[in-house]
């Protein structure tokens, strides 16, 4: 505690050094709630070069935290894996965690990531960029919406509810999403025999997704229909059955597929998608050519899943 309130007079006693030995700067003036987030292009620990403008179109995440900062280390990188980065698909929101050590140790760094299995980059020498944004102190987390201004900034307070309810409402502002009329996510799984399927494999054509668990009593509720859909449209339409199971075997799948009759491709570890496109249980929805959601149901599926599919169809005819 007492190490992470040293760094953070240190950090604000250098800062008010600067101020005073540069004067005014419109630097200073950044960070602020409505303003336009200030750009910046840092290095993470693996040598690749990241800028915020990379992610324009995306929610960003921002956190600024330095290693004496024990609650950054503990809580707030912890909560950001779990509820952000975990929770949203990299097409939604993107986390960047910004260390502002002025001699950081990568090696402790790289370590630290591996121990918290953090998926997000650690991006590094981060102290010019901390002034820019005005921070004095850690943790302190901005969140910047689709068009790059700060929608929410948070000092001395680690991600919460409040957090995550900002999270969601900027996440609900983006084109694409999981909900009808919204761009579908993007993503790419393994097939029964080992190779990555994405969905973009198949821009252009009308698209039946279908979300199942090989062991659940209602997977033939979805199975079907999607047999049936492949079976009146053939090339004209691809059909994709995902998979939830939590430890997939291959082999196991492809008799199970054999036993169903079922002649559309398999995906697996689809686990995490299903969650990213809101099924917890066995569904399906429907994606035009030009990638927008227009069917979306969990079973049992209503004649309106066959009345979209042959709408786009014929459309796309």
């Amino acid at each position: 505690m007492w190490s992470a309130v040293r760094s953070a007079w240190r950090l604000a006693l250098v800062v008010g050094v600067l101020s005073l030995m540069l004067g005014p700067s419109t630097a200073f003036g950044q960070g602020v709630v409505g303003e336009m987030a200030p750009d910046f292009s840092l290095f993470d620990l693996d040598g690749n070069e990241v800028s915020l403008s990379d992610f324009r179109g995306k929610v960003v995440a921002l956190t600024f935290w330095g290693w004496g900062c024990i609650e950054c280390r503990e809580v707030e990188m912890p909560a950001l894996q779990s509820r952000v980065h975990d929770v949203y698909s990299r097409e939604q929101i993107q986390v960047l965690s910004l260390n502002q050590d002025p001699q950081p140790d990568l090696e402790q760094l790289k370590a630290y990531r591996e121990e918290k299995a953090l998926g997000f980059p650690i991006l590094v020498n981060a102290l010019e960029t901390a002034f820019d944004y005005r921070v004095f102190a850690t943790p302190i987390l901005f969140l910047i919406d689709k068009d790059g201004i700060i929608r929410l900034k948070e000092t001395n307070k680690v991600f919460d509810d409040e957090s995550a309810d900002m999270v969601e409402t900027l996440v609900g502002e983006l084109e694409v999403g999981n909900q009808v009329g919204k761009r579908a996510l993007a993503f790419t799984l393994e097939n029964l025999d080992l190779e990555p399927v994405s969905l973009s494999d198949y821009a252009g054509k009308t698209i039946v997704l279908g979300f199942f668990g090989s062991h659940d009593a209602n997977c033939g509720d979805v199975l079907s229909p999607l047999q049936q859909a492949l079976e009146a449209y053939g090339d004209d339409v691809a059909v994709l059955g995902v998979t939830m199971d939590l430890a997939p075997d291959p082999e196991t799948l492809k008799a199970f597929k054999q036993e169903r009759e079922v002649d559309f491709t398999l995906l697996m570890d689809g686990l995490k998608t299903a969650v990213y496109y809101g099924f917890t249980s066995t569904g399906a929805l429907i994606i035009d050519p030009e990638g927008v959601i227009q069917y979306r149901q969990n079973v049992p599926l209503t004649t309106a899943f066959f009345e979209t599919l042959e709408q786009l169809i014929n459309q796309d005819g």
